[in-house]
């Protein structure tokens, strides 16, 4: 069926095995728990390479093509905003590669490329980044990601309110290391469109009413929680957060990492005792959302 993968940071969605050609040796398969062991496992094997514009690339052009191959006609993958200068190219080449990648694919794939701010780097170096980067008008979204724990999310409304004012849809990581208190930040001080995950909204009744009354996507990803270790019952957090309207999304957040293509990760709530309809209502609700974004793109453009 169409897919839309609507949580994938892009230079973790290429086959591995684009890794190990640049590494020429193979990469072992993830097998920590917890964000950092994630983090470590990243810098280990795969980071060296997201500052050379040859090996970005490549790993861009990898990830595009396994995504088409899977199935998924749109996507909205995630680059992160560089923080420094980039070591290798600049700030118009690393718009230009990304902008030359998406029009190789374009008769394939619909790409919606966003902007991932991290939240290590702190608000205000970030909020001048994201100055930079706006007037290029490439990035659709934006999306808070790094450790919840690190610094809060309410630490971003200023930057969250330049995103708003530029068109920006938006996007950030809440619901997977901390509880609903954060996924509350993210929806009343962010004022957010989607959670990148969000699953733990399912332990708040009031929260779980207020996702379904302003139809709040939340974009999970069953296969990267069930690697890292976050829940012990993933299967029935999510069936909660369907049976209160919550609009849900299936998508693969690292398929470099945990080597499932969001086919796999549609074949995981079979699992949890999704039927087939179930599954294609998930499917739908991933293009609906992408239809969002692309329309508020053409609406700021």
């Amino acid at each position: 069926m169409p897919k839309a993968d609507l949580h994938c940071h892009a230079l973790l969605s290429a086959p591995v095995r684009t890794y190990e050609t640049l590494l020429d040796r193979k990469i072992p398969p993830f097998q920590g728990q917890g964000f950092d062991a994630f983090s470590d496992y990243v810098k280990r094997y795969f980071k060296p390479f997201f500052r050379n514009r040859t090996a970005f690339r490549r790993i861009i052009r990898d990830a595009f093509g396994a995504m088409a191959a899977d199935g998924v006609t749109c996507a909205t993958p995630g680059f992160d905003l560089p923080a420094d200068d980039l070591s290798g190219f600049t700030l118009p080449e690393f718009v230009e590669t990304v902008a030359e990648e998406i029009r190789r694919v374009a008769d394939r794939i619909r790409i919606l490329p966003e902007l991932t701010i991290k939240r290590g780097y702190g608000p205000e170096r970030n909020l001048m980044r994201l100055r930079q980067v706006i007037p290029y008008r490439l990035f659709a979204a934006v999306d808070l990601a790094g450790d919840e724990r690190d610094v809060p999310c309410r630490e971003f409304v200023p930057l969250f309110r330049y995103a708003a004012d530029q068109g920006l849809y938006l996007k950030a990581h809440a619901g997977e290391w901390r509880g609903p208190e954060e996924i509350a930040d993210a929806v009343h001080l962010l004022r957010v469109d989607a959670l990148q995950h969000g699953i733990r909204a399912a332990e708040s009744e009031p929260l779980m009413a207020v996702l379904a009354e302003r139809r709040i996507y939340c974009n999970l990803c069953p296969g990267s929680n069930a690697e890292l270790g976050i829940l012990d019952d993933a299967a029935g957090q999510i069936q909660k957060l369907c049976r209160n309207e919550v609009p849900v999304t299936v998508n693969t957040d690292d398929y470099t990492v945990f080597r499932s293509p969001l086919s796999r990760e549609m074949a995981i709530l079979r699992t949890y005792a999704f039927t087939a309809n179930d599954i294609r209502h998930i499917a739908e609700n991933g293009l609906k959302e992408f239809a969002e974004i692309e329309q508020r793109q053409a609406t700021e453009s």
